[in-house]
C-alpha cells in the first residue's frame, strides 16, 4: 500500500498520525493472526478400552490418542490411564457397553479436548480436537512460557497442568525449563512429592533426579524405610 500525505503547519502531522495507525492495525492483525492459528488446535483419532480388574475398579479407562499429518515427522501417540469422571458426558454404561454417537469433553485449565465416536462391547474409537485455552496461553506466558506449540498445549490438558502447580513448584525453588516442566507433569512430580521428601530430610533434590525417582517408583515412604534400615545396621 502506497502512502502520498502531505503534512502542513495547521494541524499536527497528519502522515505521522496515519502512519501510526496503519502500523498499530497491522499489529493487531499479526495478534489475531497468531490466535487464529493457535486456535486451529490439534485433531486427530483416539480409542478407549474399558479397564479391568484393579484399574476399573479405580475408575480408569486407557486412552490412546494419535496424530496423523500425513507421514510428516510429527506424528505422534500416546496411551495412558484417565480417569472416567473427567471425561464429560461418558458414563460408565457407555464406556463398557455398546453405544453410537456418543460425544464427551476433557475440560482442563490448558485447553478442551472434545471427542466423538462409537462403543462396541467397551471398546470405542473415533476423532478428537484439542483447542487451547487463550487465557491459559496468556497466563503461561506470563510465566515465562511463550510460544508453546498446539502439541504441547494438548500434552499439559491431558495431564491437568495447572498455572496454580508451577507457582507452587517456583515457592518450593523450582524455575522449571518448558522441557523440565512437562517431564514432571508426565513423570507425576508432584507439589506433595517434593514437600514430603523435604520433610524426610531431603531438600533442594535436582529436577532431573526428581524426575528419577518417580520413574523408578521412589516414594518418601520407601526413603524412610531405607533411612531406617541404615539406622538399625
Amino acid at each position: 500500500m502506497n502512502l502520498s500525505i502531505r503534512d502542513d503547519k495547521r494541524g499536527p502531522a497528519i502522515g505521522s498520525v496515519l502512519l501510526a495507525t496503519v502500523l498499530a492495525l497491522g499489529l493487531q492483525s499479526s495478534a489475531l493472526a497468531a490466535v487464529g492459528a493457535q486456535a486451529a488446535g490439534v485433531d486427530g483419532t483416539w480409542e478407549m478400552r474399558a479397564g479391568s480388574g484393579e484399574r476399573w475398579r479405580d475408575g480408569r479407562v486407557q486412552l490412546n490418542l494419535k496424530v496423523d499429518r500425513d507421514g510428516r515427522s510429527d506424528n505422534w501417540n500416546m496411551g495412558y490411564g484417565q480417569s472416567l469422571d473427567d471425561l464429560q458426558g461418558l458414563s460408565e454404561a457407555q464406556a463398557t457397553g455398546s453405544a453410537e454417537g456418543v460425544r464427551f469433553e476433557l475440560v482442563r485449565e490448558a485447553g478442551t479436548v472434545a471427542f466423538e465416536g462409537d462403543f462396541r462391547s467397551g471398546r470405542g474409537t473415533g476423532f478428537f480436537s484439542f483447542t487451547p485455552s487463550t487465557m491459559f496461553v496468556s497466563r503461561m506466558a506470563d510465566l515465562g512460557y511463550r510460544d508453546l506449540p498446539n502439541d504441547r498445549l494438548l500434552m499439559f490438558a491431558i495431564h491437568d497442568l495447572t498455572t496454580a502447580y508451577i507457582t507452587d513448584l517456583r515457592q518450593l525453588g523450582y524455575q522449571l525449563a518448558t522441557k523440565e516442566l512437562t517431564n514432571f507433569v508426565i513423570h507425576g512430580v508432584s507439589v506433595d512429592f517434593i514437600t514430603v521428601m523435604n520433610q524426610a530430610g531431603y531438600n533442594n533434590i535436582d529436577a532431573d533426579d526428581l524426575v528419577k525417582m518417580r520413574i523408578h517408583g521412589v516414594t518418601p515412604e520407601y526413603v524412610r524405610q531405607v533411612r531406617a534400615a541404615l539406622r538399625s545396621s
